[in-house]
């Protein structure tokens, strides 16, 4: 269909042409705010793995830290105990 196949469909005139154009933008608009989501949801999907990588990293961080405590704890306790 046409612009003006559609627009005699819905009665014609400019009420008619009035309802196509703001259909239309709407259906522009849509086309951007859809496309704007996307982004940001791929922005979100990037940051969360960043995010997973940093606490990966913080975590392994962490148990070599606590390795190397109970190691020098047990260190301890034993030279005590001679």
């Amino acid at each position: 269909m046409d612009w003006t196949s559609i627009i005699a469909e819905i009665g014609g005139g400019l009420p008619a042409v009035v309802i196509v154009a703001l259909a239309w933008r709407d259906w522009i608009n849509t086309k951007r705010i859809d496309a704007a989501n996307e982004a940001r949801l791929n922005d979100m999907r990037e940051n969360s793995r960043e995010l997973r990588a940093v606490s990966d990293n913080a975590a392994a961080a962490i148990n070599g830290a606590t390795a190397t405590i109970s190691e020098l704890t047990r260190l301890l306790e034993d030279r005590r105990n001679v």
